[in-house]
């Protein structure tokens, strides 16, 4: 099956989907740096215009709040925090943004 931008289909890894496998690898490279410490690698990663959306439903706009949000949860963590991700579906909206969860 091949999904199109903008509809409504969840792309594993595996997808032959080019745009949605540069979603992955893009994750692949940031988590990863995220993970082995190595933050400055992990935000070299993100645009200006990136976006999250917390487990908690805040969404958060721009590279800059979203390295202030996570300067500031560091300050006051007793360590770093341990990351995993796995099983990662990707939704490509348009052709050069998509979803991940």
């Amino acid at each position: 099956m091949n999904a199109k931008a903008g509809g409504l289909i969840w792309i594993g890894s595996r997808s032959t989907n080019p745009n949605a496998k540069a979603v992955h690898a893009a994750i692949d490279n940031i988590y990863g740096a995220f993970i082995s410490d190595n933050y400055e690698k992990g935000w070299a990663g993100y645009t200006e215009k990136a976006a999250e959306i917390d487990p908690a439903g805040n969404s958060t706009f721009g590279k800059k709040a979203l390295r202030e949000g996570w300067d500031g949860f560091m300050k006051v963590a007793d360590e770093a925090p341990k990351l995993k991700y796995e099983n990662v579906q990707v939704r490509m909206l348009s052709n050069d943004i998509g979803l991940a969860v």
